[in-house]
């Protein structure tokens, strides 16, 4: 019997009756705290099952003496899963997300819409650029365009992993094996959120292919493609433009050991087609476009001088500084916070800890195999080291204003999938039949195990102590009412909506109304802990805007702890000094009036 035919049937009607479920489903009438609950528990049995069998299928072919296509289905079943999760705010009909600046990118491409020209504070113009012309020629909303961009970008990843790992690897098992890793949504939020820094990422493997290429055989069209992508990456996103010049650095200097490695040992017939002076040319193309382009916007200027602050002066409270304070107020304790910390990034951490065995397993070849040793595991294993302590370096200091987020540890896991996929499958094919099997069906099993943490981590929701980013049509229509007829008076928020909306309704660098105002966060408990009403704690008039998803996260997942508490937000509806002067029954506008006493 043909196992791998079978699980290929059970992977693709999994999917079957997945995209059923879907479409019997009505779309979200309101705010929903968890996307993951809005279908039953036996949609995700059917969607983590399929991936689970790709997963199985590959790793089956990445070890068997006579690969078959059968391994073609395989990925194509996780590539179907993964793509239905990227895309269940659209099945879900969510009209926005309220995170990742997407209100904001949605008001540059308004800009271009209405001026035919990017704005002026457009710092990465290609997704916007991007988006318009898609939105344009398909006759889409662009809400609907920013939700499926990153699903174009997630294929153009996962086909630059294969080109990579194909043309770097010696066998066509590791490649199996990196695909089976790449299977994994490693990412988070940053999997399905419009990010420009994100889609940065999702190019480098599809670049470093056509460097490998290029340098191994000469070709005009990859060369000119090549050229073509090195040359938009800084109008892609700043931050990852200085990124890949890293990576290019790091490649030179993998080069640089790889040779010292070959001629102190006398390692014959290992030469490679790699160029030093191609690497740091194209580290230096990238750095120039970017200096000239970036070195334009005062936010350039603003982050040279946090970096040094940082750096001279150490200003700032550091992320992991702040962490301990947030855990010490959540009252947790070590067993909560690493439950915590597991479904949030468990498929992260094992990825890394796979990646520490793998760079064990190389230092070793460098050691004792010298002869074994490639220009390539030395690079990945550079690239995975390098971004790991980076990100360390803005745990320990408020840089490049990261914070407790993943984005510059995506860079790590991106190496670390290629890594692990090479080293590991090198390493346990030369152990001997049994052993092998033992070893690559647990290496299978964890890949899952990192799957379905990786699934249940891609949106915000209660299980890792969040709630969904969910921006509601009655929110937005609450904005729209809003900034048509308040005053100049200026406006507190709890997130990011109210001071982001002006972008997409006006256009980010459109002239706005004087009647938009300014906008402050609500002050610490909304000023009850000193004072009887919020009206004593401001100098003015202001408005105040709550959203039901500052309720329900409030609610239900954190009552007591934070800036502010659910007592607080219901103390609101009281307090003499505050009127609601709107309410749709989704997001609430209220007014505080000072008394002129």
């Amino acid at each position: 019997m043909n196992v791998d035919k079978v699980l290929t049937v059970i992977a693709f009607g999994f999917i079957t009756m997945v995209l059923s479920i879907i479409a019997v489903t009505p779309p979200a009438s309101g705010y929903e705290i968890s996307i993951y609950r809005a279908y039953p528990s036996y949609f995700w049995f059917f969607l983590i099952g399929a991936i689970a069998c790709g997963i199985i299928i590959l790793v089956r072919q990445a070890f068997t003496e006579k690969i078959s296509c059968w391994w073609a289905a395989g990925l194509s079943a996780i590539l179907f899963a993964n793509l239905i999760i990227i895309l269940l705010p659209i099945f879900r009909g969510y009209f926005i997300s309220d995170l990742a600046d997407e209100v904001s990118h949605l008001g540059w491409i308004k800009d271009i819409a209405l001026t035919g020209q990017i704005g002026n504070s457009d710092v990465y113009p290609i997704s916007h650029i991007l988006s318009y012309q898609l939105s344009s020629v398909c006759g889409l909303d662009s809400r609907l365009v920013i939700k499926l961009i990153p699903s174009i970008f997630y294929l153009i990843y996962m086909a630059g992993l294969y080109l990579l790992a194909k043309e770097i690897c010696k066998k066509f098992g590791q490649v199996l094996l990196v695909m089976a890793f790449g299977s994994v949504l490693l990412f988070t939020y940053f999997n399905y959120l419009f990010l420009p820094t994100q889609f940065s990422l999702f190019l480098v493997p599809l670049i470093l292919f056509l460097f490998f290429r290029r340098s191994s055989s000469p070709n005009l069209s990859y060369t000119t493609i090549y050229i073509l992508s090195l040359l938009s990456m800084p109008f892609l996103h700043p931050l990852g433009s200085l990124f890949l010049v890293i990576i290019f650095l790091l490649l030179a200097l993998s080069i640089l050991i790889y040779r010292f490695t070959t001629k102190k040992y006398s390692i014959e017939g290992r030469a490679i087609p790699y160029s030093l002076s191609s690497a740091l040319t194209s580290g230096l193309i990238v750095f120039i476009i970017f200096s000239i382009w970036f070195r334009r916007f005062p936010l350039f200027h603003a982050s040279i001088a946090k970096a040094y602050n940082w750096l001279v002066h150490g200003h700032g409270i550091p992320p992991v500084e702040m962490m301990a304070i947030s855990w010490d107020i959540a009252g947790f304790d070590i067993m909560q916070f690493i439950d915590l910390l597991f479904k949030n990034y468990g498929h992260d951490l094992l990825f890394s800890l796979l990646s520490l065995v793998a760079i064990f397993i190389v230092l070793r070849k460098l050691f004792l195999q010298r002869n074994l040793l490639t220009m390539e595991e030395i690079f990945f294993s550079q690239l995975f080291l390098g971004f790991s302590l980076i990100y360390l370096s803005t745990l320990l200091g408020a840089f490049i204003s990261t914070g407790r987020s993943i984005r510059i540890f995506c860079w790590s896991l991106m190496a670390s999938t290629l890594l692990n996929g090479m080293v590991l499958h090198e390493w346990i094919y030369k152990l001997r039949h049994k052993s092998a099997t033992i070893c690559a069906g647990l290496l299978a099993f964890i890949i899952i195990i990192a799957a379905y943490i990786g699934v249940f981590s891609v949106y915000y929701s209660p299980r890792i102590k969040g709630a969904d980013l969910q921006v509601t049509m009655m929110d937005w229509s609450s904005m729209e009412w809003f900034f048509k007829y308040k005053n100049a008076d200026p406006t507190m928020y709890f997130d990011q909506l109210p001071w982001r909306a002006p972008h997409f309704i006006y256009g980010r660098d459109a002239l706005k109304p004087e009647t938009v105002g300014t906008f402050c966060e609500v002050p610490e408990h909304l000023g009850y802990g000193e004072n009887e009403s919020l009206a004593n704690s401001l100098n003015s008039d202001s408005y105040m805007v709550i959203s039901e998803r500052d309720r329900v996260s409030k609610a239900q997942l954190w009552p007591d702890i934070g800036r502010y508490t659910l007592g607080d937000l219901n103390r609101v509806n009281y307090d003499p000094g505050v009127s609601k002067i709107y309410s749709n029954g989704g997001l609430d506008t209220y007014q505080v009036l000072v008394s002129k006493e």
